[in-house]
């Protein structure tokens, strides 16, 4: 499994945040997916996104990038503590499964987790969630 820091197949390899903040991309999103022999495809588990206002530093991208992977990280623990992560390594297909939300697909389901994720980005000033 590998979560990476830009919305697949956009942005694939290393540098994805600096390149998308030197592109003038809208939007900062990451993945994770199960990692097969290419360069960052495989089956998507779960995407995030995010949309990046006007003179958003790099700095700042890069801290909405590592809470996008954290949050990304404890959507594939849930999906493991379910075994939905085993099932999908069988199908080897695309997921959609669980909640969504407008920038989360699929999201957390527990509500503390939620809550406790939603409290860290806000303490720590990251904007993304509104």
């Amino acid at each position: 499994m590998n979560i990476h820091p830009s919305l697949l197949p956009a942005f694939s390899g290393f540098g994805a945040v600096s390149r998308a903040w030197e592109r003038g991309s809208r939007f900062l999103g990451a993945t994770a997916h199960l990692a097969d022999a290419s360069t960052d495809s495989g089956p998507i588990l779960s995407q995030v996104v995010a949309p990046i206002a006007d003179g958003t530093s790099l700095d700042a991208l890069e801290r909405l990038s590592f809470a996008q992977k954290l949050y990304l990280f404890l959507v594939v623990w849930e999906m493991a503590e379910r075994e939905e992560f085993v099932s999908s390594i069988d199908k080897k297909k695309t997921l959609n499964i669980g909640p969504v939300q407008p920038w989360a697909n699929p999201g957390l389901r527990d509500q503390r987790l939620v809550i406790a994720f939603e409290e860290f980005i806000k303490r720590e000033g990251i904007a993304w969630i509104r």
